[in-house]
């Protein structure tokens, strides 16, 4: 994918956040607790090869970094996040198809990628497990169920929880379990998952 200049430092700080720059806590907390929930399930561990895809500033990779996850790595189009990364010392990656990945990351993505570009990325892509949330409809053919959803011009993939099960299937996954932790939790509007393949076992 190449970089689009819309996801700029104005879209992170005024067009869909108040001000994400000063979400770091969020993504502190999400950290510690999605990462006691995958060790519990046997899918990280503090040498796993793990993938922010879509780290905007690299809030995720510098809290588990932080943690003593040596091998956590974001990739982002957005030239200026990437910056912003950089500054967090977050290790980036510009090619992430010749790695077998433990773990997956890829909060609020999806939804700004036509189903052209997501199959772009996953025919070539290798991950044992995967951490999704995006926007979703109710129904189908429905737009977004949030509003705040809806008002971001840069969401161009409106799915419900089932088509994007759909899509993923197709990749392997086959196992998906909704998630409703303090800091990451599935609701009408968002689709928060744990997306798993079958033949490997927890």
């Amino acid at each position: 994918m190449t970089s689009f200049g819309i996801f700029d430092k104005k879209y992170f700080t005024s067009i869909n956040y108040t001000n994400y720059l000063s979400r770091y806590e969020r993504y502190e907390n999400l950290a510690t607790e999605i990462g006691r929930l995958l060790q519990t399930l046997s899918l990280l561990n503090k040498d796993s090869e793990c993938l922010d895809y879509g780290c905007a500033v690299g809030f995720l990779p510098k809290a588990f970094g932080k943690k003593g996850y040596s091998n956590f790595y974001g990739y982002d189009i957005s030239d200026w996040a990437k910056s912003e990364a950089r500054k967090n010392n977050v290790k980036l990656l510009e090619n992430i198809n010749n790695i077998d990945f433990d773990v997956t990351f890829c909060f609020d993505v999806m939804e700004h990628m036509p189903d052209d570009c997501i199959n772009e990325w996953l025919d070539n892509f290798k991950t044992r497990s995967m951490v999704v949330r995006m926007p979703v409809a109710v129904r189908s053919g429905e737009d977004f169920h949030l509003a705040v959803s809806r008002r971001d011009p840069t969401h161009v993939n409106c799915k419900t929880k089932d088509e994007w099960k759909d899509l993923l299937k197709k990749y392997g996954f086959d196992v998906f379990l909704h998630l409703n932790l303090l800091t990451l939790y599935d609701t009408d509007g968002v689709f928060s998952c744990l997306c798993l393949k079958s033949e490997q076992p927890l």
